[in-house]
């Protein structure tokens, strides 16, 4: 089976709703692929709307990403509408999780496209940017060897770039 991980707020600027229609047309391509959604729900959104497809599967919140079972998904998915260098994004990448994200803030700091994940560029248009995350997505799938590299170069960029040892060091620089 093909499993995708969403694990951040629920809220507006994240972009959930961005899940379905996306999980939607990724079902007719991958009908084994479910995308698992974690996060805490900012007031006023109810689940069984948001997140009515087949292949979403909102679990509730998560109390530390080195909690979640990280093993047991192909890749981190991330939606946010703006951003700068997120945590979890970080913490994706050195889990071993290939990330696929929009093209926006510090996000492609970290997240190369084809060597630790692949970028999204920003779109107004949603109907654009769900097709721009199902390219992505299909890419992952579809070249598994380069999915299975990227795992492995994700968790040494990480380390060699955000690390806390990067960090003194850059900081004795």
């Amino acid at each position: 089976k093909k499993r995708l991980l969403w694990a951040s707020r629920v809220s507006r600027e994240k972009r959930p709703e961005l899940l379905v229609p996306l999980a939607i047309h990724l079902r007719k391509r991958f009908p084994d692929l479910t995308i698992e959604i974690r996060g805490y729900l900012d007031h006023g959104y109810d689940t069984d709307k948001l997140f009515d497809a087949p292949g979403l599967e909102y679990l509730g919140p998560f109390d530390g990403f080195d909690l979640l079972p990280v093993a047991q998904f192909d890749a981190f998915l991330y939606t946010s509408a703006f951003d700068g260098l997120p945590n979890v994004v970080l913490e994706a990448l050195a889990a071993g999780l290939p990330v696929v994200a929009p093209d926006i803030g510090g996000i492609g700091e970290a997240v190369i496209s084809g060597q630790t994940g692949y970028l999204v560029p920003e779109e107004t248009d949603d109907s654009l940017l769900i097709s721009q995350y199902v390219c992505a997505i299909t890419q992952l799938y579809e070249n598994w060897n380069l999915t299975k590299d990227m795992a492995v170069a994700s968790r040494a960029s990480t380390i060699e770039r955000h690390s806390p040892t990067a960090f003194a060091r850059r900081v004795l620089d």
